[in-house]
């Protein structure tokens, strides 16, 4: 973790004097202490209606901060000459770079002041990573999924066919997040063959990619994420029943299999050799009729 050169203070002075630096995030969450001194002549006190943790604030630019004020010595006040701590725990929310600020708000008798220190996150955890032949996918830990390789059938979930990672212009910030719907963000992803799946925020799984034999659970057989309309809001769920979540997937070449809440397994695709344990060789997902309360419960007992 890279958290720039030195440590840097915060100093209260009639007039603020700060020299911040950057701290770069890129995973685990990381404790940082700061020496808070005043060295002006006046009590310095809390600015109402500002702080988090008196006085302190955070302050940002189209982010939410990514950490918590955890500790420290500080308390509402700091007499002249007096210095305190404060420890801030940082973690990554989101796919940076986020430039955010830790600011000190104060009043020293005659106008209220602020001291700040500039935070820049960048990157994020990956929590969930998916790998085929030809394409790779991830998922983060702020719930968003990005995917590279082959994209013949819209496997990658972009809304075009264009292959990702093949041009030096296409990946970091170029490679587009894969849109999965308002408010929703992905927990886990899986991909196998030429489509991928995902679950989701809400316990329900999405897919997109090629849907020959109905692995992605539409009840019928048209690709899924060639197109700017088939993504987002527009791609539906893999329908598992009546009340019915998943807490985990595996995919195979032309089908999946999803664990549910209550510890059952149902699959759907292609059928043969008895694949998706439905006690025959009729692939599950391609027609109507065939998902939801319909598909079969594979019987392990």
């Amino acid at each position: 973790t890279d958290l720039g050169s030195g440590d840097q203070d915060f100093s209260i002075n009639d007039l603020i004097v700060y020299s911040g630096t950057t701290w770069v995030k890129r995973s685990a969450p990381i404790v940082h202490t700061f020496s808070v001194t005043n060295n002006g002549g006046s009590m310095a006190t809390a600015m109402s209606g500002e702080n988090i943790f008196t006085p302190f604030r955070y302050t940002g630019s189209g982010a939410t901060f990514p950490g918590s004020i955890i500790g420290g010595s500080c308390a509402g006040s700091l007499a002249p000459a007096a210095s305190c701590t404060i420890e801030v725990e940082v973690t990554s929310t989101g796919l940076g770079p986020n430039n955010l600020a830790l600011g000190l708000n104060y009043n020293d008798g005659a106008a209220p002041q602020l001291a700040s220190i500039n935070m820049s996150v960048k990157g994020g955890l990956i929590i969930s990573i998916a790998n085929t032949d030809e394409s790779k996918c991830v998922a983060f830990n702020n719930g968003s999924v990005k995917c590279w390789g082959r994209n013949h059938v819209g496997q990658l979930g972009l809304g075009d066919s264009d292959n990702r990672g093949d041009t030096g212009s296409e990946m970091g910030g170029n490679l587009p997040s894969v849109d999965l719907g308002t408010g929703l963000t992905a927990k886990r992803i899986a991909a196998s063959g030429d489509f991928t799946c995902a679950i989701l925020s809400n316990d329900k799984i999405k897919c997109w990619g090629e849907n020959g034999f109905g692995q992605l659970g539409l009840e019928n057989t048209a690709d899924r994420g060639t197109a700017p309309a088939h993504m987002g809001d527009n791609l539906l769920y893999a329908d598992l029943g009546a009340g019915k979540t998943a807490k985990d997937l595996s995919l195979g070449k032309s089908h999946a299999c999803a664990i549910l809440a209550d510890d059952s397994i149902k699959c759907w695709g292609q059928g043969a050799n008895g694949a998706i344990g439905s006690g025959d060789t009729i692939n599950k997902g391609d027609t109507g009729g065939e998902m939801g309360d319909s598909l079969p419960v594979v019987d392990l007992r």
